[in-house]
């Protein structure tokens, strides 16, 4: 298959194996072993630029005497710079390969094999998820907690739902490392785990707190909630039913809330309970509601509220039918005191018209005394909720902790504990030690007297976390008996979540991470959703393969790729009966997309000239204050601290690229705008590109804040397409988009819940662009890759641009020993 004017084929590699030693990584170090195996992975070629820029030659290292090779032979021109992605089967990566799959080796070669030349890379390992790590609430070198935070925080639910429909699947979502949210399925009629998708970008950036919740309404419909921590309630829906492919962000519902938990409450309605944020410290349990699956919802109403308290809740439905009872434990936070005072419980059988204790009805709300829903209180400790659940008479049931803490001495001697309605009272029982405030477990009622917790237990001393355990209670809840640790250390484990209607194979889900964390505020260590039922964990959290990022240089003449594993004593060769792949962004045929009217891959790397791909020659002039070009090019979107190969440009004020007259076609009935770009600095306007006399713009792409704006034949009059946080020095994939009727925007592969109807063509021949100024503003950003076409763009395709991959595959039988 031509692959942009390159093929690639199979070579067999030599098969002699030697033992040795690592000594380090450096990729022409003799002191290690090899083996030869039958290797197959998937290769995906990450665009890059159009860089020609010579690597010097190298001696063959003494190891490079076996593993794996391709041949790339360019036929129509040079192969551009680009990084190959090599994905590693998990198997393969943690049965051959030491420390997940780290030890590799990559050279590349002429056809006979000489002239080597060491190649660089990173290797990232792959879990079965990538999530957040997050540490909170750092002020004069104390921490309250830094813990694996893929699936923080226990105020977020659910998360998980099983749901039958067209598919037998469960549903999950988390936080990814990136803090945006990410939802991923498995199936329980194939077992397949589906591939993480990002469903909408996080005003939050660096707070767990904003992790998403889950709902699938009436019609197996998946909508979120994200982003809150004090600020209006972010929500996006799938849109297709039982659907994690395709997401579009809705009108923010405009409460300034945290910790969002929506809920059927009957074949109506939806209720959505959270924590209301004031300016005061008075911070109420509220809820609005819903009739139309989310697209509207009522204005906010109090449950409860009291002076000086924020209110920590958890809320449950039960199983009655049309209308569900809607049930609530909550923890006070007092803050002149500084502790979580008591653990309360509230229910409504009749849609929040009115409200009960467990036994009485204490009236309408709002209710400003709600002591009788008192359910345990020692005024010398601290109590926190920590999971409500229900059995099938709709009776609740409370998992809480209680110990000596307090906001800021977090850690110390505490318990667990159970409150359950026994003889129409409530019976507190102890389940197993607690050392944390923010240990954070999930309880499931399999019936009244068979109960299981799952909880982290033991851990570093004054740390949060530990090692989920499941125990098991036969009598109601009074004792209990422990299993053991359910998943292999050393790591941290907490935030265990229960999957609403679980089926018995995917029942509680947490997050796991490294014991080598930081205590940084928002830490930079990924942590993983272990996934557990009847039958054990679904995958080892470290058992996801790895993914190898390495830069090839541009090729003129046939090269050869070696890929060599191995640094423990060589056994037997292993068969991994897998095809390979290779994807890039540029059609499957090699050839450019005919629609496009200017590629700018700011692969120059020195000068003035931009030069232009097309055969249309729109060649750019920059106007710069010095040298402004950069090495390194705009990120792989799985992973932004791995770039592509080639040159970014450094544009800052007064510094501007233009096309005094812009060649092709007189005017665009449909065109597509595509940019990579990162601020460097905070500024009133951030002018990206526009088309037409400075003033007097037809097209305008701006940043403005934290929102997109375009304008379209009216330079005074521009269209606001709300988007995520656009913080500083992150790399972002913008593109705006015209069919003729309607404009659509789309950041990092999301587009904006906003369309803007506009009618006429755009013209182009003859007119002048500029990236980085207009005639009020100028830009302060890396940019990289800006590409106009005369055609909108698919949302599918927008998505394929910014995870820079396409369909085009070749398949390669594995390399034989």
């Amino acid at each position: 298959m031509s692959l942009d004017g390159g093929r690639w084929e199979r070579v067999d590699a030599s098969a002699r194996t030697h033992r040795s030693f690592e000594r380090d990584r450096g990729p022409g170090n003799p002191n290690r072993c090899r083996r030869t195996i039958r290797l197959a992975a998937v290769l995906v070629l990450v665009a890059g630029g159009c860089g020609r820029a010579p690597h010097p030659d190298c001696e063959p290292a003494p190891w490079a005497e076996n593993g794996l090779a391709f041949r790339i032979e360019p036929e129509s021109g040079p192969l551009l710079d680009a990084t190959v992605v090599l994905e590693l089967p998990g198997g393969l990566a943690n049965g051959l390969w030491t420390n997940e799959g780290r030890d590799l080796r990559f050279e590349l070669s002429d056809r006979k094999g000489r002239q080597r030349t060491p190649l660089p890379y990173r290797l990232v390992p792959r879990r079965i998820t990538d999530g957040a790590w997050f540490a909170c609430c750092s002020t004069d070198g104390y921490t309250q907690y830094h813990t694996p935070a893929a699936t923080y925080y226990t105020c977020q639910r659910p998360t998980a739902i099983h749901h039958v429909g067209i598919h037998d699947r469960t549903y999950f979502v988390y936080g990814s490392f990136g803090f945006d949210p990410a939802v991923r399925f498995y199936d329980h009629r194939t077992g397949v785990l589906s591939e993480t998708m990002i469903a909408a970008r996080t005003p939050l950036p660096t707070d767990a707190h904003g992790n998403p919740s889950l709902l699938i309404d009436h019609h197996g419909g998946l909508r979120i909630f994200y982003g809150t921590h004090g600020q209006w309630i972010r929500t996006a829906h799938a849109t297709e039913p039982e659907s994690i492919e395709s997401w579009v962000e809705d009108d923010p519902i405009r409460e300034r809330a945290s910790y969002p938990q929506p809920l059927i409450l009957d074949d109506q309605r939806i209720i959505l309970s959270f924590r209301r944020e004031q300016a005061t410290n008075s911070r109420p349990w509220s809820w609005v509601t819903s009739t139309d699956d989310g697209a509207s919802w009522s204005p906010a109403r109090d449950l409860v509220l009291s002076t000086g308290d924020a209110m920590y809740g958890i809320t449950e439905v039960g199983n009655e039918r049309p209308l569900r009872s809607y049930h609530v434990a909550f923890t006070p936070f007092h803050y002149d005191s500084g502790r979580y005072r008591g653990i309360y419980y509230l229910r409504s059988p009749d849609g929040l018209s009115s409200v009960w204790s467990a036994a009485d009805s204490l009236g309408p709300p709002p209710l400003y005394d709600f002591s009788a829903g008192l359910v345990f209180e020692d005024t010398t400790l601290s109590s926190h909720v920590v999971d409500l659940a229900l059995d099938a008479a709709n009776e609740p049931y409370i998992l809480f902790n209680v110990g000596t803490w307090r906001q800021r001495a977090t850690s110390g001697d505490g318990s667990w504990r159970l409150a359950c309605r026994r003889d129409g009272t409530w019976r507190i029982s102890e389940i197993a030690p607690c050392d944390h405030l923010f240990d954070r477990g999930c309880l499931v009622v399999d019936d009244p007297e068979h109960l299981r917790a799952y909880l982290p237990l033991g851990g570093e001393p004054g740390e949060d976390g530990g090692y989920l355990e499941e125990l098991f209670s036969a009598d109601g809840g009074v004792t209990w008996a422990g299993s053991g640790p359910l998943a292999p250390g050393p790591t941290i484990q907490n935030y265990a979540v229960r999957v609403q209607d679980a089926a018995p194979e995917l029942q509680v889900l947490w997050s796991d991470g490294p014991t080598d964390t930081t205590r940084s505020y928002a830490g930079d260590r990924p942590s993983r959703v272990a996934l557990y039922g009847s039958r054990g964990l679904l995958s080892r959290p470290s058992a996801g393969g790895a993914r190898a990022y390495v830069r090839i240089p541009s090729l003129r003449d046939p090269a050869i790729l070696h890929v060599y594993p191995g640094s423990d004593p060589a056994e037997d060769a292993v068969d991994v009966p897998s095809p390979f792949q290779i994807s890039y962004t540029r059609r499957p045929d090699g050839t450019r997309d005919p629609s496009l009217l200017l590629e700018w891959l700011m692969e120059d790397g020195k000068g003035f000239a931009v030069r232009d791909e097309t055969e249309h020659h729109n060649d750019g002039r920059a106007q710069l204050g010095g040298n402004r070009w950069r090495v390194g090019g705009s990120p792989c979107a799985d992973n932004r601290d791995v770039h592509a190969a080639g040159h970014v440009l450094e544009l800052a004020p007064p510094d501007f690229v233009g096309v005094k007259e812009l060649t092709g076609p007189e005017e665009l009935n449909a065109a597509s705008v595509e940019i990579w770009f990162a601020l460097q600095r905070l500024r009133p306007a951030q002018p990206l590109l526009e088309i037409g006399p400075e003033g007097k713009t037809d097209f305008a792409l701006l940043v403005i804040t934290d929102d997109v704006f375009v304008s379209l034949a009216n330079p005074t009059s521009s269209s606001k397409f709300s988007t995520a946080h656009i913080p500083l020095g992150v790399w972002h994939h913008l593109v705006a988009t015209y069919d003729g009727e309607l404009v659509r925007v789309y950041l990092d592969g999301v587009r904006s819940r906003r369309t803007v109807r506009h009618e006429g063509p755009i013209p182009w021949n003859g007119k002048s662009l500029r990236v980085g100024k207009s005639s009020v503003a100028e830009l302060d950003a890396l940019v990289d890759e800006v590409r106009v076409y005369g055609r909108a763009l698919s949302e599918e395709e927008v998505r394929a641009h910014y995870h820079k991959i396409s369909e085009g595959e070749v398949r390669i039988e594995p390399v034989g020993s």
